[in-house]
């Protein structure tokens, strides 16, 4: 699902003026908000910022308005000050009192669902200034979650879920997680964050299961699992930046993210994908950033640049999808890279055919069913696998059909095959004699990522919504390397190609088939090559396995020896620039279960440079 589209819609707290708009709050659908300007007074809105009226928390009087958060019902609201007080109300902003904190300069706070609990972070690094206070039981308690009460912090950024028993701080420094409504805390640390990472922005949906964080200067990261573990997300390519704000809907799906001066970013899919957002043409965005509860609306405001405030608007917002599907993996498996599949399609191939090609092209290990009758496929609605009857074909590798004795295919065995040389194209163990069905997954919805497989067992069904897993003896892991390669004298340049195959107990595995393919050929960013015919795959001791029309891209078989191992050769004009992505897979299980790798090779012209990348088993590059 693509991130959401948000209409933009200006309103004027204050007038047709321009001013420093620093913070704001919403309830949980969005009718009351609160807007405040930096050295200026706060604003509330009981109607979705159809009309406005100023509230006073702290008199008549211009403040450093810094941060503000409300309950599910806009009836609990409260406010901080940069450098000042704390305020509070309990009557949708009909009046304030002090909340009964120090002046310090409060920087961030969160609240449950009734504003029964509360947490809030000063910012500095003199004596008691940069803390974390809670508030429970109807007092506050001073609480420093790394433990060293005589340290402070520069505290950025806190969350709270509905509850108050998931509390999520972040400082200048560690990222920090409570589940016991702040009583004890556990560091953070996303793998792969430096340590010493500054974290700016947090935010969490009703249940503290989902939480988004933002570094200072750094990535954004998604965690499903209340912490256990992370995921980096991004909104705006494989870069980093400074996130000012993060913002979660009340189940995790709607997020916000917005890294200043503009760059705003939405998704209504947990993180999976994201779209661009922008109030208007120029805008300077980067002030106030606050989202609904339901996610139907998006408060966004000037800040840095004096200016506007804006609320953006989802007038038929589509279904809350549900949450990406959590796989059931065995233990002792580690890294791979798996899709999650929603895009059923159904097709039908006549008696007759032996072979059949699909529409829409079909990943190697995606879910398809074929299928006579007496077997029911699904509906869009309901998961894979959800199915009853008999006579349902089998899936096997390409090339591996029952055979009789005399070497021909069983007429008996349902059987089929997706081929290596066309997207979609199924191939039968014989000419059909029924019309069969086919249901099939025409495009993954997306992939997330499980760093916790040793191998890739990844059956081609999905069953009651979670990917199948099944024991295998067959070989499991497949290393693909190459050696530096040389200009010889027929004017091509040789790089040797070299799989070894491993079973479970990473013993070698002799006598296997292995395919090496030409995956893609791309154009070299500069210099005087191109990528048009400058290469291609050899045989050592195989043989050709296909080449496809336009002749770029071509694929060998080699069987591996005593060694475990096979090789093939890849050649290139030394005049050439381009680059070259090579794949190798295990034959036996194309289609059924991972065994893969990849190479990618930058070619340039002399002096010639082999850059070698292996980029372990990731499917979305079949």
């Amino acid at each position: 699902m693509p991130g959401v589209s948000y209409t933009w819609t200006e309103t004027q707290p204050l007038g047709d003026t321009d001013h420093k708009w620093i913070m704001g709050a919403s309830d949980n659908d969005g009718s009351v908000l609160l807007a405040g300007i930096y050295v200026g007074r706060l604003y509330l809105s009981t109607n979705s910022g159809t009309s406005w009226a100023e509230t006073q928390p702290g008199g008549a009087a211009n403040k450093e308005w810094y941060c503000a958060t409300s309950d599910s019902d806009g009836s609990f609201l409260i406010v901080g000050e940069e450098w000042g007080s704390v305020y509070w109300s309990t009557n949708s902003g009909g009046s304030w009192s002090s909340a009964g904190l120090a002046n310090k300069m409060w920087e961030d706070v969160a609240c449950d669902a009734d504003g029964s609990n509360i947490i809030i972070c000063s910012w500095g690094v003199d004596p008691g200034e940069g803390r974390v206070w809670i508030y429970k039981s109807g007092a506050w308690s001073n609480v420093q979650p790394t433990g060293e009460f005589n340290v402070d912090y520069y505290w950025y950024c806190v969350t709270s879920d509905n509850d108050g028993s998931v509390l999520l701080a972040g400082c200048d420094s560690t990222l920090w997680l409570s589940t016991n409504s702040g009583t004890s805390w556990t560091e953070m640390q996303p793998e792969g964050v430096p340590s010493g990472a500054s974290w700016q922005c947090a935010a969490s949906n009703s249940d503290g299961s989902r939480l988004i964080v933002g570094e200072n200067v750094g990535r954004l990261w998604i965690s499903d699992d209340t912490g256990a573990s992370w995921t980096e997300t991004r909104p705006d390519g494989d870069a980093s930046y400074s996130w000012w704000e993060v913002r979660s809907d009340s189940t995790g799906a709607y997020l916000f993210a917005g890294r200043g001066l503009g760059y705003l970013y939405v998704s209504s899919d947990y993180g999976v994908s994201w779209s661009p957002t922008t109030p208007k043409a120029g805008s300077t965005a980067n002030g106030a950033f606050v989202l609904s509860g339901d996610g139907t609306k998006l408060l966004v405001s000037e800040y840095l640049v004096t200016g506007r405030v804006w609320i953006g608007y989802i007038e038929s917002p589509p279904p809350i999808p549900p949450p990406p599907i959590e796989l059931i993996v065995p233990s002792g498996f580690q890294h791979n890279e798996y899709y999650l599949y929603s895009n059923k399609a159904w097709e039908m191939a006549p008696s007759g055919v032996s072979i059949y090609t699909l529409a829409s092209g079909v990943r190697q290990n995606a879910p398809i069913i074929v299928t006579s009758s007496g077997y029911e496929t699904t509906s869009p609605s309901q998961p894979w696998g959800q199915t009853s009857g008999e006579n349902k074909y089998t899936k096997v590798g390409h090339g591996y059909f029952i055979l009789l004795e005399d070497g021909g295919y069983d007429p008996t065995a349902k059987e089929f095959s997706l081929r290596p040389d066309s997207p979609g194209k199924l191939e039968f163990n014989g000419p059909l004699n029924e019309n069969v069905y086919i249901e099939y997954e025409s495009g993954p919805s997306g992939y997330y990522i499980l760093d916790s497989i040793d191998y890739n067992p990844l059956r081609a069904e999905v069953e009651g919504g979670f990917v199948h897993f099944s024991d295998v003896t067959e070989p499991t892991s497949l290393f693909l390397t190459a050696s530096q390669s040389s200009i010889i004298a027929d004017g091509y340049r040789r790089c040797k190609l070299t799989v070894t195959l491993f079973d479970n107990d990473f013993d070698r595995v002799p006598d296997k088939d292995i395919i090496f393919e030409v995956l893609n050929l791309l154009p070299a960013t500069s210099g005087p090559g191109y990528y048009s015919e400058y290469g291609y795959l050899s045989p050592y001791k195989g043989t050709m396995y296909y080449i496809d029309a336009s002749g770029q891209t071509d694929s060998v078989k080699e069987t591996t020896n005593k060694r475990g191992e096979a090789v093939a050769n890849y050649f290139a004009n030394s005049y050439k620039n381009g680059i070259v992505e090579i794949k190798a897979y295990y034959l036996a299980a194309s289609g059924i279960y991972d065994t893969v790798a990849f190479a990618q090779y930058y070619m340039s012209a002399q002096p010639f440079t082999l850059d070698i990348s292996l980029l372990d088993s990731l499917d979305y590059l079949t």
